[in-house]
């Protein structure tokens, strides 16, 4: 099962990853043609601007995604350096499956907004594109959720096997 899950969550990350460098080179080629539109032919194009700002956040949570599937997420380390070697499981799933709810919260408040965004529409990007900007919410928060959930499930199978492992202590 662990193999499997590992797996699936290296091939989401790679299409993650891709997806950060084509969004990166629109980025960059977008801000590039608008700078080049205005000062050469004092015009622009349309909604490049909120575009690129929409792309941003796209490159943000898709690289916060990465950063929690590598374990290079933000978090604060006191736990390991405080508890015995044979708890660090144990605290780790936890923090996992707080991390996880709290994501899984959030992915329930960003659908409700995508759904308001497709509805109200957001000025120059209405409807679908509205739609299409504001789904990343949704997709990120719904991958950190998934992550956490696997890394606290591989967390109790390691926990598990500690607690095998060890001889068994007192008794009748």
């Amino acid at each position: 099962m662990k193999k499997i899950l590992l797996r699936i969550d290296t091939a989401w990350a790679a299409v993650e990853k891709w997806m950060l460098v084509a969004l990166v080179l629109a980025i960059i080629l977008l801000t590039f043609g608008q700078v080049v539109l205005r000062n050469l032919f004092s015009t622009g194009m349309a909604a490049a601007d909120v575009t690129i700002r929409h792309m941003v956040l796209w490159v943000g949570l898709l690289g916060a995604s990465i950063a929690a599937k590598e374990k290079r997420h933000l978090s604060i380390d006191i736990a390991s350096r405080l508890i015995p070697q044979k708890w660090f499981h144990l605290v780790e799933l936890l923090l996992c499956l707080v991390t996880a709810v709290i994501c899984a919260l959030l992915l329930w408040a960003s659908i409700k907004f995508t759904q308001f965004l497709y509805e109200w529409g957001t000025g120059t990007l209405e409807g679908g594109w509205a739609l299409l900007a504001g789904l990343i919410l949704p997709l990120a928060f719904g991958g950190v959720a998934v992550r956490f959930l696997m890394r606290a499930y591989f967390e109790l199978v390691d926990f598990v096997q500690i607690i095998k492992k060890q001889p068994e202590q007192g008794g009748r």
